[in-house]
């Protein structure tokens, strides 16, 4: 199994580059706009813990009312941009991540309603529709969501480090060394999980092609009295189904330790 990975990894690249190229690009600025706005609120997140042992001083040791008020007027306003930038990072990374896939489900459609007969032929109904379904609601989730967190989440760790290092450069280079600790079993995870996802992928294409087959030819099915065998046979693919989906569940429950162990 391992001998697939490079391949598929290599796949994924390419499929990346060619929706970068051909589907994000007309729509860079708007990504751009969200990554603006979440740099904004990871520097605004960085701040307030940059803010935390002067807070402390100022209120607790020193009783510094005056302080006090200040600080309570910067957090209202580290809050507010926050806030602010957050709206804005997700109404543009949102807009532009449907109108990648819409553009990419509309040029889809017209290239294969132009397609050969053979290729109809040697192509389940059920796999082509699962394309437009299954297929873009992952595409759709790897656009919008996936990449809110991963820039998100970048942008707050580089600002964060920043603080640390710049606070005691020591102390931060000694946790920053359990990283490489944590990172190789994340890989690993990674990989697992986009090899379950494959194979969930096309065994739900199977499940697709099965109903649209039973649906159409249920004349047949009744003629022949073959419901108990359709049933043991659908049953038998969506209990299959269900193992991979639970699979891929248990693999990414194993991340959640792990990254509660680079917390600590």
């Amino acid at each position: 199994m391992s001998d697939r990975i490079p391949t598929f990894d290599r796949r994924s690249r390419a499929i990346v580059r060619r929706i970068v190229k051909d589907y994000v690009r007309p729509y860079l600025w708007a990504f751009l706009a969200a990554f603006v706005c979440m740099a904004v609120a990871a520097a605004a997140t960085a701040a307030m813990a940059a803010i935390m042992e002067p807070v402390v001083n100022g209120v607790f040791k020193q009783i510094d009312r005056d302080f006090l008020y200040r600080i309570v007027a910067l957090v209202v306003a580290m809050f507010a941009a926050r806030g602010i930038a957050s709206l804005g990072q997700h109404i543009a990374i949102n807009w532009a991540g449907q109108r990648v896939i819409a553009d990419l489900q509309a040029q889809s459609y017209a290239h294969l309603i132009r397609a050969d007969l053979d290729y109809f032929h040697n192509n389940p109904t059920g796999a082509l529709i699962s394309r437009f379904t299954y297929d873009i609601v992952r595409l759709r989730y790897t656009v919008s969501d996936a990449l809110t967190g991963l820039g998100l989440h970048f942008f707050t760790v580089c600002f964060l480090v920043g603080v640390m290092i710049y606070q005691d450069w020591l102390l931060s280079l000694i946790a920053l060394g359990a990283l490489p600790i944590v990172v190789g079993p994340v890989i690993m995870i990674g990989r697992r999980m986009r090899r379950i996802s494959e194979i969930g992928q096309v065994e739900a294409g199977r499940l697709t092609t099965m109903l649209d087959e039973t649906f159409h030819g249920i004349r047949h099915v009744k003629a022949y009295g073959a419901e108990d065998y359709e049933t043991k046979r659908t049953t038998g693919l969506i209990n299959h189904l269900f193992g991979i989906y639970f699979r891929g569940f248990r693999t990414e429950a194993l991340s959640y330790p792990i990254i509660d162990l680079l917390a600590a």
